[in-house]
């Protein structure tokens, strides 16, 4: 079982609270359901696909299993012993341990180690950001503490196993790519002739390489938004768009919250405890409106946004990421031929000037071309030094099973490439739930002939309790 902490305590208030309000007031918690299209113009992506099987996705952390891929092609396994250290990573200094975690982002598994073991955000290393509906495997690396002290942790959500001391660090984007592994439920049985075919042409022709909506910040969808205000230097429209934005995503509950924030913006002790009854889901809203109220520098808006910097570095992404969807949907109406089929295209936040260039009319419209300036004054946000990605993704799938609950599939992508792209491909995905979908929990690890996950599952039991309509997970990542 997880321990309990205060962490802990707080997600349970939370739940009792939802549960209550819920029984009273069950309207204010229905999932709003938008089509999957209007999802995808959000985030910047104009191509539609045909008529595909209707699945649904992350109805439990089990569904969407994600597994590190190391450089060297060794997979991060989830019920498995991880790879050794290399060479070059032999020596003192460095903690080096497999964080495996449920229901949780990466940043949320960081920074509850660091609390634990009392260290700054930094000494920790990871490659990449996993999902948070999931159960994910990946390697971090824990510098200025000990061996003992990292063994002897137990973290509500985290797992820490393989653990040994070398030197050096892991930094972001040291991976190849990911492993995949997921349920996709479906009401009705899908047929096996069309789902090989379809798999086929993904595997010949590949699919565009849109950003997935995850990276846009489920369930609201705004971190582009807020993306283009950070860049655009509207530092306080930031903050407040952060703390009181709506979305027609989000649940009518935390609608009202947030509308009644608006009204009292500047009562940031008014706010805060507005938002007390959700301390989980509205954690980061939090940290800026304790920051807000405690500030006695003078400059509210940048140590809101320093107590928060890790989110602010993901939006500055998110914007970029939509803006590469939008590219994306004008080079996917190009028909796919072998001399373009590895064609690339630049990201905005480089440290190349000329990589803005394909942007430059829409950042003139979001009052973003002057983002090199307004990023002077943010120094953790740091440009990449030519960063590209591949129009066309060629996943590797590895398997596949049509059971009664659905379809089970397993394939690798490379990094930076989201396994939602994939399934819009195959499957008209939805995160909505329906009353005829088999809520089971399934061991799709088992049911593929690659193991078990009864002890993970043992574990977090505490996190795979059976779904309800409710998210139990609401907040930005």
């Amino acid at each position: 079982m997880p321990p309990q902490n205060t962490n802990q305590k707080l997600w349970e208030d939370e739940q009792s609270l939802i549960k209550f309000e819920k029984e009273n007031h069950p309207e204010l918690f229905a999932i709003p359901k938008i089509p999957i299209e209007t999802l995808q113009q959000r985030v910047g992506i104009s191509i539609t696909n045909p008529t595909l099987p209707k699945g649904f996705l992350k109805l439990s952390p089990l569904d969407f299993i994600v597994e590190e891929i190391l450089k060297d092609d060794k997979v991060v396994d989830i019920i498995g012993n991880d790879p050794p250290l290399g060479p070059n990573m032999e020596g003192f200094g460095t903690i080096y341990a497999t964080l495996i975690k449920v229901g949780i982002s990466t940043l949320d598994a960081v920074e509850r180690i660091t609390k634990a073991l009392e260290l700054d955000f930094k000494s920790i290393g990871y490659a990449g950001i996993k999902d948070n509906v999931a159960l994910t495997s990946q390697r971090i690396s824990i510098r200025g503490t000990s061996l003992e002290k990292v063994q002897d942790l137990s973290i509500e959500g985290v797992l820490l196993k393989d653990i040994s001391e070398g030197k050096g660090a892991i930094s972001m984007g040291e991976l190849k790519g990911n492993r995949f592994t997921l349920l996709i439920r479906t009401v009705n049985h899908v047929d096996e002739e069309l789902l090989t075919r379809l798999i086929s042409d993904v595997s010949k022709n590949g699919v565009i390489n849109f950003y997935g909506a995850q990276r846009f910040g489920s369930p609201r969808y705004l971190s582009h938004y807020f993306g283009s205000l950070l860049l655009a230097g509207k530092y306080e429209d930031l903050i407040h768009a952060v703390v009181c934005q709506t979305s027609p995503f989000e649940i009518p509950y935390i609608t009202n919250l947030r509308n009644i924030a608006s009204s009292k913006w500047g009562k940031w002790k008014e706010i805060d405890e507005i938002y007390s009854k959700l301390p989980k889901s509205l954690n980061f809203e939090r940290i800026i409106l304790q920051s807000l109220s405690s500030n006695t520098s003078g400059n509210l808006w940048m140590d809101a946004m320093l107590a928060i910097r890790e989110q602010i570095k993901f939006w500055s992404r998110s914007y970029a990421s939509y803006l590469a969807n939008r590219l994306l949907s004008e080079k996917g109406n190009i028909q796919l031929t072998e001399e373009n089929k590895n064609e690339t295209i630049p990201l905005l936040l480089s440290q190349n000037p000329e990589n803005q260039r394909p942007y430059e009319q829409k950042l003139r419209l979001d009052g973003t071309e002057n983002f090199r300036i307004n990023l002077r004054s943010l120094p953790y946000i740091v440009l990449s030094k030519d960063a590209r990605i591949p129009i066309r993704i060629f996943p590797e799938f590895h398997n596949y099973k049509i059971i009664p609950q659905g379809v089970i599939l397993c394939f690798s992508l490379p990094k930076g490439s989201y396994a939602t792209t994939i399934l819009s491909s195959l499957f008209e995905i939805s995160s909505n739930t329906d009353t005829n979908i088999s809520m089971e929990l399934i061991d799709t690890k088992r049911a593929l002939g690659q193991g078990s996950l009864d002890e993970l599952r043992q574990y977090f039991s505490s996190y795979l309790t059976q779904p309800d309509n409710t998210p139990s997970d609401l907040e930005e990542v």
